[in-house]
């Protein structure tokens, strides 16, 4: 997986994937949401070796694991990535490419295991999460008791 900075505001998945295609076979670009002010953005493209990729997590998590042979070729394909595209313009700003997990393999097979599992298992709530939920549920909020408001009242006035 590459960590590619330095993209234009208006760059899509679309034209990152459509300059790294020349490369190899990418499996997935995600880039991550504009922020505010921001004058650049930065994306993750992951390459494939290998046939065709399958569209689903189900599948992807049966794939076997990638040889060696596999992980050499994914390998140098980065680095011929990385020589060739670090520095490169896109709609006038220079692309500062690195690798995203320090050289190792990508594992497509991994990546949708763990996803796989993380529809399987809930999320545990959050503190804040369990706090706004205790809230809804509280009479204090949207719940009138005439007869301790009453007594509220009658405390104040003593």
């Amino acid at each position: 997986m590459l960590h590619v900075k330095n993209l234009p505001m208006s760059a899509t998945e679309e034209s990152v994937r459509s300059v790294f295609e020349n490369y190899g076979k990418v499996h997935q670009v995600r880039m991550l949401p504009a922020v505010e002010n921001a004058v650049f953005r930065v994306a993750f493209v992951q390459f494939y070796v290998g046939g065709e990729i399958p569209e689903t997590y189900e599948e992807q998590a049966k794939l076997p694991d990638p040889t060696h042979e596999e992980i050499e070729q994914c390998t140098e394909c980065r680095r011929n990535v990385m020589n060739e595209l670090d520095g490169y313009k896109l709609d006038g700003r220079r692309l500062e490419i690195k690798p995203a997990n320090n050289d190792k393999p990508d594992k497509i097979q991994f990546h949708a295991r763990v996803n796989l599992q993380r529809k399987k298992t809930p999320r545990p709530l959050s503190e804040s999460d369990r706090q706004a939920k205790n809230e809804m549920a509280s009479y204090e909020r949207g719940y009138k008791d005439g007869f301790r408001d009453g007594l509220l009242e009658a405390k104040k006035t003593q």
